[in-house]
């Protein structure tokens, strides 16, 4: 698993890596931590065995994360909360299905907007993911286990999805 330090934003090596990391490693040195874990560059694609590996292991390390940060680019800054809520609903984030264990092992989801500001937790938006993506939203703020959830009613979360890939198939 790579990971990156957090306090290497004051060197040359992370200036070099693209904004999108150089962000969530800012926002995360902010919020306390010393590395991140970023599945964008963390997992090689084109390795069978490695993505074999992640499709296993990416629940439990998920949820293992003291945060996981969402970068919605579609959700820009609005002059309305309507706006700003249509567009969070509007991502295609929430339409794939390699993101759902994402937004359901991790205790701490952070959505972060085009702009890098906080939107909100999956705790503080839970309507609105569940009027989304129909994740029951106890299940969303961890007062239902996910255990508890019929597997039927699992897939269902898991059908409304895409998947563009078909290794992403199996991540759910």
């Amino acid at each position: 698993v790579c990971k990156i330090h957090t306090q290497s934003a004051d060197n040359s090596i992370l200036r070099h890596l693209p904004q999108k990391i150089q962000e969530v490693c800012r926002i995360a040195r902010t919020e306390g931590f010393d590395h991140v874990w970023i599945d964008s560059c963390c997992v090689d694609r084109d390795n069978v065995a490695e993505v074999s590996e992640a499709v296993i292991s990416r629940f439990d390390w998920y949820a293992s994360a003291g945060v996981c940060y969402v970068y919605l680019p579609e959700v820009r800054e609005a002059d309305t909360a309507q706006r700003r809520e249509d567009q969070f609903k509007s991502s295609k984030w929430f339409s794939r299905t390699r993101t759902l264990q994402e937004l359901l092992a991790p205790a701490h989801v952070v959505f972060l907007s085009a702009q890098w500001s906080v939107l909100g937790s999956k705790h503080t938006l839970a309507s609105l993911i569940e009027a989304r993506t129909h994740i029951d939203r106890e299940v969303l703020t961890l007062k239902k286990p996910l255990e508890s959830v019929t597997i039927a009613r699992r897939m269902f979360w898991a059908g409304e999805r895409e998947a563009t890939r078909e290794e992403d198939v199996g991540y759910w």
